[in-house]
């Protein structure tokens, strides 16, 4: 997965290094939704600065073409519990949490030590996946899915999701020319239907080549539909025959180079 594909930190990651962190947001009337959505953007900026040539001041680094990995997920996070915790002592007169921003920022420092030894995990030529948070994708959802008559299946509920491809994407996976899936869309198919999926309203990226359908049981896993990439010019796609137990999507395209930091290293 891409950095641009999401704010790549939740809830559950937060509740995950610090139990309280739900409850005290709630006392103190903080956004947890505003704190991630500002780590991703405070993140961003801290690895380009930290990657500028010092010839031009501008960065090596496009966030397009950052790959996400569990040392960035980790440092991303804790610097989210950072940002809470310096607008929780800023609402208080009393060092309350003073003692656990401490806490919370040596450990931020430590995976960002980690970070700055392996550098940034980068694509080469990045394929955002459909409906990406952070660039114009547009966005995919239950106007993307419909049910036309066809068939002879019974009623049923699918979950659908789809990616891009370009062309280094061969099938059965293996290659780095696939897309992270989007999110979900669910949808309930009257008997004698099929599935439509439509591309409308979506902007591939400029190396997409093609896009592929998963589809799935509710609750469960998604397979691969089609059996070659649908090619990009074709709008939509039907679904006629459902195919179960194949190929799942995978986390999206894994890097293929890494960028180094500048060699002086920053505290955090």
């Amino acid at each position: 997965m891409l950095y641009i594909d999401g704010d790549h930190v939740s809830l559950a990651d937060l509740s995950g290094i610090d139990p309280e962190v739900v409850d005290i947001a709630t006392a103190e009337g903080i956004s947890l939704d505003a704190i991630i959505a500002q780590t991703w953007g405070d993140c961003g900026d801290e690895i380009q600065a930290a990657t500028q040539s010092f010839t031009s001041n501008v960065s090596r680094v496009a966030l397009r073409e950052i790959v996400m990995s569990g040392t960035l997920r980790r440092w991303m996070t804790y610097k989210a519990l950072a940002l809470f915790y310096r607008a929780a002592t800023n609402r208080r007169v009393t060092d309350r949490y003073e003692a656990k921003l401490e806490r919370i920022e040596a450990a931020l420092n430590d995976q960002w030590r980690l970070l700055w030894a392996n550098g940034i995990p980068l694509a080469t030529a990045p394929l955002y996946r459909p409906g990406a948070t952070h660039a114009s994708a547009g966005s995919f959802g239950l106007q993307n899915i419909s049910a036309i008559p066809g068939g002879s299946e019974p009623g049923r509920a699918r979950w659908v999701r789809i990616t891009w491809v370009d062309a280094r994407y061969t099938f059965g996976g293996g290659s780095n020319g696939e897309s992270a899936p989007s999110e979900i869309a669910a949808i309930e198919i009257p008997a004698a239907h099929v599935l439509r999926v439509s591309i409308a309203g979506l902007i591939p990226p400029s190396v997409a080549s093609g896009w592929n359908v998963y589809a799935g049981d509710p609750n469960g896993a998604t397979y691969l539909q089609n059996s070659i990439p649908i090619p990009i010019s074709d709008t939509a796609w039907t679904n006629s025959t459902e195919s179960f137990g194949g190929m799942e999507p995978g986390d999206g395209q894994p890097s293929d180079r890494y960028e180094q930091f500048a060699s002086i290293f920053p505290r955090m």
